[in-house]
């Protein structure tokens, strides 16, 4: 009887070891099938890509709350003049960022304008001319966006899209368009305009 209770307590222990998630252990899930080309990727099913897709996004989510995404930044060139006076000097950027993770690259666009001083209205996208920024992936807009604020006390705005994703076989144009300005009302006039037009393309 005592042999029995023992190989019985063994079979238990057994048992509930191979019970253990393999996350408790230390070791990640298993990864979905993935795509190593664009047929590859046809032959998935909607299931399959939608499983994929999701698998890539928990690694950037997880990526980005540890704090390990190392993001590549590329700035485009801005065009016309913003500042009509001699009161301030306006900087104006836009551009591309990527950071790569798993088994592609996430990428998003920005836009901001820097005053050296608190302008009655800054604006990177929208008001005054209600042009919102856009963020576009071979030739379509993804997302128009834009940061604004306008009363005063203000010399910083920064806008900027949601990332997107894309395999690393793929060669994907991405591109950033934004208008930005600033004004101030001085001496009986508006000061710091028109919009200043900014873009930036690249293929990540």
């Amino acid at each position: 009887m005592r042999i029995a209770r023992t190989v019985g307590l063994i079979l238990l222990i057994a048992v509930t070891t191979l019970s253990v998630p393999a996350s408790t252990l230390g070791v990640g899930p298993r990864p979905p099938r993935l795509p190593s080309s664009a047929a590859d990727w046809a032959t998935f099913t909607p299931t399959e890509q939608a499983t994929a897709l999701a698998y890539e996004k928990s690694l950037y989510d997880a990526a980005g709350a540890n704090g390990t995404l190392t993001w590549t930044s590329a700035t485009g060139s801005t065009a016309g003049t913003m500042s009509s006076d001699s009161i301030t000097s306006v900087d104006a950027q836009c551009g591309l960022s990527w950071t790569n993770v798993g088994s592609g690259t996430w990428t998003y666009g920005w836009a901001y304008v820097d005053t050296s001083f608190a302008a009655y209205q800054i604006y990177a996208g929208h008001p005054p001319a209600s042009t919102d920024d856009q963020f576009i992936r071979a030739g379509t807009v993804l997302q128009y966006f834009f940061a604004y604020s306008t009363g005063g006390g203000s010399s910083y705005e920064y806008a900027q899209s949601d990332s997107n994703f894309k395999w690393f076989y793929e060669n994907i144009n991405y591109r950033i368009k934004s208008w930005m300005g600033a004004q101030q009302y001085q001496n009986g006039a508006w000061q710091l305009g028109p919009n200043a037009y900014c873009t930036y393309s690249a293929n990540p």
